[in-house]
């Protein structure tokens, strides 16, 4: 039996105003990764320096390219099953901040039956919106982001007997669960991080905001041991 689940989450998280926009830091696409999952759950698989971000080379040497990463999501349960997925995720930030993600690859370790039969995908981005307000003397920005994620799976014979509709339902709602508490880590650890890099880089006396250096990064030149 063929099944489909399917869940999405939005989030909007206001950023406080600080000396350095959070475009450059949003140009670190590692750093929205670590706040999503643990770290000891994150592998970093290559870094890929592209020219995909509408700049021009040559003006732009620094700038990041794509990231692959290799996500052990937490151990899911589900009615009789536990399943654990491993996912690789690619993620890219543009010039103006926006970061995107997607899956491009999915394992179910343990289980080959279930393996084999099974297709992950998730789609996200994040994105630093600046809205000026009627009377305010200074723009505010906020992040706006969405995820999808939709799994595809041929079931077990042994669920030949549950109601289709009782396996979405239960399927959804642990799909929701997982993008909840993504956006909780989200929330929670995103901006503090944010406002800490910004505090340690005015340490060093100067910070890259220069449009031209795209890697969110101090200039060589600017950076102490």
């Amino acid at each position: 039996m063929n099944i489909t689940f399917s869940a999405s989450e939005t989030t909007v998280i206001p950023v406080p105003n600080q000396p350095v926009p959070i475009e450059h830091y949003l140009r670190q696409p590692q750093r929205l990764v670590n706040a999503v999952a643990e770290k000891s759950n994150i592998q970093l698989l290559s870094r890929e320096i592209t020219r995909d971000t509408g700049r021009d080379e040559h003006n732009c040497p620094n700038c990041p390219g794509r990231e692959l990463f290799r996500l052990t999501m937490r151990p899911l349960k589900f009615i009789h099953l536990t399943l654990q997925p491993t996912v690789d995720i690619e993620v890219w930030s543009l010039p103006n901040g926006k970061v995107n993600l997607r899956s491009v690859q999915t394992e179910i370790k343990g289980i080959e039956y279930i393996n084999k039969r099974f297709t992950l995908d998730l789609v996200g981005a994040i994105e630093p919106i600046v809205t000026n307000a009627a009377g305010a003397y200074t723009s505010q920005t906020q992040l706006e982001g969405r995820v999808d994620l939709k799994i595809r799976v041929d079931m077990p014979p042994i669920f030949g007997i549950t109601p289709p509709q009782m396996l979405e339902m239960t399927g959804n709602g642990l799909l929701k669960s997982v993008l909840m508490a993504m956006k909780y880590r989200l929330v929670r650890r995103l901006i503090p991080d944010y406002v800490a890099w910004v505090n340690r880089h005015q340490s060093h006396g100067a910070i890259a905001t220069n449009t031209n250096n795209c890697s969110g990064e101090l200039p060589s030149t600017a950076k102490t041991a």
